[in-house]
């Protein structure tokens, strides 16, 4: 099993902010004002927060649509979409934690505010479904484990890798 320090060293050699997080919340102060990270901060987080298992993203440069829905016909079809418009721009990066909700990553060399889509639940069903592009002053968590579902956050092929031009 990899551990958090393994990938948060990974992820800062494929130019990746990561960050360590107490379940879905980063730990570190002021987070979201950290524009890299290096070995030393890795080692650093290991001794001062060796609870944060889970790890996050910053996603100023690496933003995430983060569908938030929990109908599978509707996640599907809003991958289906980003796959038609963007797949032959590179690869598509999936992270799942509470299925069928999904988070693609993006890159971009120009952060921008989050884009936020409040939706309606059919028939009086869970409310709280939204779609988000997290972007500047926003994280996602990558690795560990999801608080709800006490399951590991698992990727669609590969964990994030450098990014492919």
């Amino acid at each position: 099993m990899t551990t958090s320090i393994e990938v948060r060293a990974r992820l800062v050699q494929n130019d990746y902010v990561p960050t360590p997080c107490n379940g879905k919340k980063p730990v570190l102060t002021k987070w979201q004002t950290r524009t890299g990270a290096s070995a030393d901060d890795i080692d650093i987080w290991a001794k001062t927060h060796p609870n944060a298992t889970n790890t996050g993203i910053l996603c100023a440069y690496t933003p995430t649509l983060d569908i938030d829905v929990l109908d599978d016909s509707a996640v599907n079809a809003a991958v289906e979409l980003v796959q038609e418009r963007y797949g032959d721009h590179g690869r598509i990066m999936r992270r799942y934690g509470r299925r069928p909700k999904v988070a693609i990553l993006f890159r971009t060399d120009t952060p921008f505010a989050k884009i936020r889509v409040l939706l309606t639940a059919p028939d009086g069903g869970e409310a709280g479904q939204k779609i988000e592009f997290l972007c500047r002053d926003q994280q996602v968590v990558v690795h560990g484990i999801h608080p709800d579902t006490h399951e590991p956050y698992q990727w669609s092929d590969k964990k994030p890798r450098q990014h492919q031009a």
